[in-house]
C-alpha cells in the first residue's frame, strides 16, 4: 500500500427549492442564486459524502 495522502474536496451542488434545478459550485457560501431561475436561497452547512472510490 502506498502513503497516506490529504484529499481534496473540490465542488458543491444544491437543488433549488423553487424550479429544482441542480446548481455545481466550487465554494460553499452561506448564500446562493440559482443558475436556472435566480432565485436567492441559504445554504446549510454542506453534507460529505464517503465511500464509492474509483480505481
Amino acid at each position: 500500500m502506498s502513503d497516506e495522502v490529504d484529499m481534496v474536496a473540490s465542488g458543491y451542488e444544491f437543488n433549488c427549492p423553487k424550479c429544482d434545478s441542480l446548481n455545481y459550485m466550487s465554494s460553499a457560501p452561506h448564500e446562493a442564486t440559482c443558475y436556472h431561475c435566480g432565485n436567492k436561497v441559504v445554504l446549510g452547512a454542506p453534507n460529505h459524502c464517503y465511500g464509492g472510490a474509483h480505481g
